[in-house]
């Protein structure tokens, strides 16, 4: 473990030795960076040149003090939960920053993962940053912006939404609306998929998806 900027992250480093590009997880509610740093060890075979960082959320789980959150979901109101991401972005902001600064990886060679609440403030951040990025990918999540947010000059950054059709936690319809309003706004590599009887969580086809999505964005 290590701390940027307040947070404490977890990491794995380049299996080449040499990180040439950085991936970022952002985990869910009530979890913790250590829950999402699996999906690199799953990776880092075809990633070899890809470091993996994943940090704790700023704030204990309210519901789960053993893990942490990006924001508060105890009110489910939808502009409730907004605000919540948009308090959220500035730690996500900050640690991209010194992310750059630390390995010497710019913004291009950087992509994001979250789930649930991780892709909530991924795609909250990608609809509003300045910097360019690698990719986009996101489990399980939505997007919880009004039209008046969406202010970034990088739509072409490419996004993959990925979500089980029996998602009774955060319903697939959300990755369907976050789907059709990043198109609306003229996002211009945009990707979703839809994976039959799976639940809230990541299978063996959200894997093979999202290490395929990564691969090509890194590579272009």
């Amino acid at each position: 473990m290590d701390n940027i900027n307040t947070l404490t992250y977890h990491k794995i480093s380049a299996k080449n030795g040499s990180a040439v590009n950085a991936v970022i997880f952002l985990h869910g509610y009530g979890s913790d960076g250590k829950d999402l740093l699996s999906l690199g060890q799953e990776w880092q075979d075809q990633l070899p040149d890809t470091i993996f960082i994943s940090p704790d959320a700023p704030t204990p789980c309210e519901q789960n003090p053993a893990g942490f959150q990006w924001f508060s979901l105890l009110n489910y109101q939808r502009d409730i939960l907004r605000q919540g991401a948009i308090s959220a972005l500035k730690y996500v902001d900050h640690f991209i920053g010194h992310v750059e600064e630390k390995f010497s990886i710019p913004s291009q060679n950087i992509a994001l993962v979250g789930f649930s609440q991780g892709t909530m403030l991924a795609l909250h951040y990608a609809i509003t940053t300045s910097r360019q990025h690698a990719a986009i990918l996101g489990y399980s999540g939505t997007l919880l912006a009004t039209d008046a947010d969406i202010s970034t000059p990088c739509k072409d950054t490419p996004i993959c939404l990925i979500h089980g059709e029996q998602d009774m936690v955060v319903p697939a319809s959300g990755s369907e609306d976050a789907y059709l309003t990043l198109q609306t706004h003229g996002f211009t590599d945009v990707s979703l998929h839809q994976i039959p009887m799976l639940g809230h969580g990541i299978d063996l086809i959200g894997l093979k998806t999202g290490i395929q999505f990564l691969r090509d964005s890194f590579k272009s």
